[in-house]
Parts: structure tokens; sequence; C-alpha cells
């Protein structure tokens, strides 16, 4: 990956570095985020090259570019990340600055002026260069001290700023400057901010490094005030904050019953906001109302009456259930014509004897290719403005959260990502029904009519039905050509299950759980897909078909819609439903065709031809 920035001279100087007028660019931004200095140095820069200052320009597009990147103190090996990324490009990160560049800022940081180009100058010579840095840090961690401690500058770099110079101090053991920055975000905690979130994000950078020892008591009871206060002025998000933060300062004082009455005292403020709300906000305010009262000690769940309160909830994340379902509404994107791709389908089918149509059918797609998903899931998070700032849940048909999708936040390798790729497979699915299976299902029924017999002697000859599940799949088989997916989808789902849990045994994996007890219990769909045996029995495609369809919350979830008595006849007719049908079958026959060609030789010393069939597969109907 390369850096979208312009090719500087790196012949700079010292002299070059102060008589650019840098200082006088920045004079009056104080308390700024580093972006924004940032842009004020690239207009500067463009400025001072149209007036023929070369120099000047090459310095000023330099500090620019320091400017730019993005402080993560959290992140102690890699705190300067970009703030942008174009496609294989990206915005600049320490690496990109050359040893010269380095060595200059090491020789006019402590000139510097402006505080926050200060810090970010003397911090990023200690990212490059410990020897030169050990000098620098100091001044980076007094430099980002500057940063007044409240709300108007805590949100504009402040926060990251003074977490940095907590690091850095601990980074290097300066206990006179540990004590010091402590004393400061003590104060700032409990000083009067109004209603805002600076003392609650003051007091988790000090729980987090276990700082504020002394003031324990007077930083917990602080943050119950405003608590109380954000509740009593109905801002029940900030008092659940609040609680919470207030609830970890008693816990470390050991104060438990003050502990545990923060978090009823949150669950109470979200079960409020609920009451106030309808459909999907009030559902999730009553789920985590819940979530808050089953971490209350069991021995304390009476006096605070906690399972009472779960048990009134319960009906509450009901009634928001249906109505959320009820406030849904459909998203409908541009209409795409597939006249084409239907034709074709019925074309492959038609006009061929009996196996040949059954053949043709089996293999009217391809499948599911888990690269290709991958990489258009990773593409849409990439642009997805909302898909990286925001998460999503899933709703069921009886109005229950069933799965949550995370934000991405800049990682497109994780859960978000797989509940994309699980999206889009929702979405391909349905076009290769309609495109596809759909219509060469009915050319088909309309040119060949088979039994279920026919079925059972295809289950019977395929590898991939296990012989004392050939007559229960057939059934399902049969039930589906005869378009009665419900009986189709009852049948197959739970045999998927078996067939998959044989074949991994096939394969030597175990498939079974012994409790403590020594019962031996067989794990279901959702445990097995997840086996390292899986891609070596089915490769990655139809791993991810399996998960996908069957047994992910994102997706149809059929496995476990059947096994738990939640599916309907709807979801049972749905393009998930025949895609299931159509994906067993194909399963079926494919490996049955696959068979009969290798046995064929062995059998009559010579190839079978794509109109050799069993004898009891039906011609009626040609």
């Amino acid at each position: 990956m390369t850096t979208d920035q312009p090719s500087l001279d790196t012949s700079i100087t010292v002299d070059d570095f102060r008589a650019s007028g840098y200082d006088n660019v920045l004079r009056d931004e104080v308390g700024t985020d580093s972006w924004v200095l940032s842009q004020r140095l690239g207009i500067a820069a463009k400025a001072a090259e149209e007036e023929g200052r070369t120099k000047d320009g090459d310095v000023l597009h330099l500090l620019a570019r320091v400017t730019s990147m993005m402080l993560t103190p959290a992140d102690k090996t890699t705190p300067f990340q970009p703030w942008a990324h174009f496609g294989d490009r990206r915005s600049p990160i320490p690496t990109d600055f050359t040893d010269d560049d380095v060595t200059l800022f090491a020789s006019v940081v402590a000139t510097v002026e402006q505080p926050q180009l200060r810090a970010r100058l003397a911090d990023l010579v200690w990212v490059r260069n410990r020897k030169l840095g050990i000098a620098t840090v100091p001044l980076a961690i007094d430099a980002y001290c500057e940063s007044p401690l409240d709300a108007d500058t805590w949100f504009a770099g402040g926060r990251e700023g003074w977490s940095r110079a907590l690091s850095l101090a601990l980074t290097i053991r300066d206990a006179a400057r540990i004590t010091s920055i402590e004393a400061a975000l003590v104060g700032a905690a409990l000083a009067d901010h109004g209603h805002g979130y600076v003392p609650l994000e003051i007091s988790r950078i000090l729980l987090d490094n276990r700082l504020g020892a002394a003031m324990h008591g007077d930083i917990a009871a602080r943050l119950e005030a405003l608590a109380e206060a954000n509740a009593a002025s109905a801002r029940y998000r900030q008092a659940v904050n609040y609680f919470g933060a207030a609830g970890k300062w008693y816990a470390r004082e050991r104060f438990r019953e003050k502990a545990i009455s923060m978090t009823v005292r949150a669950a109470t403020c979200w079960e409020i906001e609920g009451d106030a709300l309808v459909g999907l906000g009030a559902l999730h305010s009553y789920e985590n109302a819940i979530k808050l009262l089953r971490t209350v000690p069991v021995p304390d769940r009476a006096v605070r009456a906690a399972d009472t309160t779960i048990t009134s909830l319960m009906g509450k994340v009901s009634v928001a259930g249906q109505a959320a379902l009820a406030q849904m509404q459909t998203v409908q994107s541009g209409s795409q014509d597939i006249t084409e791709l239907v034709n074709m389908a019925i074309a492959a089918i038609s006009n061929k004897d009996p196996l040949d149509a059954l053949a043709a059918f089996a293999q009217i797609y391809g499948g599911a290719s888990v690269q290709t998903i991958r990489k258009n899931a990773q593409v849409h998070l990439d642009k997805s403005l909302f898909g990286r700032l925001f998460s999503s849940s899933v709703i069921s048909a009886q109005g229950n959260t069933i799965a949550r999708q995370p934000a991405a936040d800049g990682d497109v390798s994780g859960a978000a990502l797989w509940a994309d790729m699980v999206r889009d497979y929702k979405i391909l699915i349905g076009l290769v029904v309609h495109s596809a299976i759909a219509p060469a299902l009915s050319a088909m029924q309309m040119q060949h009519v088979f039994t279920i017999w026919d079925m059972e002697a295809l289950c019977d000859a395929s590898p991939f039905v296990p012989p004392e599940r050939a007559m229960l799949v057939a059934q399902g088989l049969y039930a589906g050509y005869c378009g009665d997916l419900v009986q189709a989808v009852h049948i197959l789902v739970p045999q998927v299950e078996h067939i998959v849990r044989t074949h991994l045994q096939y394969g030597g994996a175990i498939t079974t759980t012994t409790s403590k007890e020594g019962i031996v219990m067989e794990n279901g769909m959702s445990t097995l897909v997840k086996l390292p045996q899986m891609a070596e029995v089915f490769g990655d495609d139809l791993t991810f078909e399996l998960t996908a369809l069957f047994c992910d919350q994102n997706g149809p979830n059929l496995r476990n819609e059947v096994a738990h008595g939640l599916i309907t006849r709807y979801a049972c007719e749905s393009d998930a439903g025949l895609y299931a049908w159509w994906f067993v079958f194909s399963l079926m026959f494919k490996t049955f065709w696959q068979a009969q060609q290798e046995l064929a030789p062995v059998a009559s010393g010579a190839p079978v031809a794509s109109s050799d069939k069993p004898e009891h597969i039906s011609s009626e109907g040609d």
C-alpha cells in the first residue's frame, strides 16, 4: 500500500523549518483537533507554492502530513494510524517519514510553541527512534497535558492527548509526571462539567490505569450523583453509563451493596426508557434491562426483586417485539430483468430424457463461492459508512432479537464481515431461485413424472445419503418436487444435520460431547459446522453454504428454526426453503451421478452414456 502524498524535498534544514512561518499559521489554533491543524497547514502550503516560496511549502506540507495522522492511544505499539484509506492508497503513518525527517523534528521540537504540534513532533520522534525520543518524550507528555480538561477541548483531541500522556509517562516510569497527571484527572472527574460525558470518560481512564485510589469513594459518589441528575432529566442513556461507572468504582472500594444498587438503578433507567418508546427502541431498552438484572448475584436477587422485574420485562419484550415487526418496512431496490436467465434455465431442462433432465436440474446452479462472497462483502463494508459506524439487529418472526451485527469500525475481517457475507448469500439464493431453480422445476414438472420410488432409487445409489436414511430423504425430496415445501423442509433439514454428522465421522471427527456425569451427547449442527474437519470433508464452499443456510442467525437459520418449532409455513415456502430443497437434491444427485460414472466401466468395460439410467426412473410425461 502506498501513501497518497506528493514527494517532498528531503533537504529541509532547521533554518528552513523556522523560516517557514508555520507558527503564524497555527498561532490562533489552541485546543484544536490535529486534523484541523493539518488542514490549516495544507492550505498554507499551497499558498506558499503559488507565491513561489517552494521551501516554505515543503516544510508546511511535511507538517500537514505529520498532523494528519490519527492518534489512537489505546494501541501502544502503533499509536498513529492513517486517517483515511483510498483503495490501495492511504494517508501517512510514522514509517512514511524518513530518518532525516525524524532528526529534524528532534532538533526543532523544543522551540515549537503550539502545544499540539509540539506533542505530535515529540511523540513521533519517540515512536520512530527511541534513542532520540528519550529526550523528546517528556516534551510530548507535557505538551499533551497543556490541553484544558473541559468539554470544549476534551472531544477535540484532549481525550486522546491526556490518554497518550499517561501512557507515555507509565511507559518511561516517570513517577512525578504520573502523579501530576493523576491529580489533574481526579480534579477534572470531580469538577462540574454539567451532564455531559467528560467526568465519565476521565473516570474510565483512571480506573483502567488503577489510579485515583485515594479518592475512590469521592469519585464513585460523584458519578452516582451525575447518574441521578441525568435520570431526573430523562437522559436515561447517560444515566445508565454513569450508574455503570459508579458501580465499578464502588466495587473497587469493596462497597458491594452500593455496586449492586448501581446495577439495579441502571436497569430501571433502561426500563423507564423502554416504557417511553415503542417497537425496536423499546425492545432494545428492555433487553438491556434484563441483561443487567441477570448480572445481580443470585443471593441478592430476592432482596432487589430482580427475578420479579425480569419476569415483568419479559412480557414487555414480547409486546415490543411484535410492535417492532409492525414497524418494519420493505426496502426495494430497482428491478432487474432476469427473463433471459429464466429462458436459459428452462432450455437446459427441456427436451431431455428423465435422467438427463434431473442431471441438468442438479447442475442448474454451480453453488456459492465463499471466496467471491467474502471479497464482495469486504468491498461493501469498506465503502459503507453506516456499516462502519452502526451495529444492526436481526429480529425473528416472533419479535425476538436473535442476532446482532457489530459495527465494522475499521475491521473488515470479523463478525461484521461474516454477517454481511450471510446477508449477501440470502440475496444470492433469492436470485438463483427466481432465475433458475423455480423456472427449471416448473418446466420439469410439466415434462416428467417421478415417483417416490424413483427418488428412493436415486438416494439408495447416492454416497451422499446414509443407507438407513434413503427412504426419509427420498420422501422429503419427493414432497418438494410435488410442491409441498412444508413437508420437504421439515423432513430434509434434520436429515441434513445427520448427513453432515455421518460424513464428519467418516472423516475422523468426534461429533459428540461427554458430560461430567459420563453421558455422551451428539453435538448439534451449529457445533458440527465449526469443526476443523468440515472444510476437509465438504470443502470451503459447501461448508459456508451449510453454515449460512442452516445454522446461522443472520441467515435463514433453517436447522434451528425447524428444531425449535419456530419455522412458519411462509418460511418453508420462501426462497430459502426452495433453495434448501434443491441444495439437498443437487448434492444427492451429483454424488449419485459420479458414483454411476465410476461404477459403469467396472460393470461393462465402457463409459456410461448420459442416456443410461436405472430401471426405476419413470419416463412418463416425455
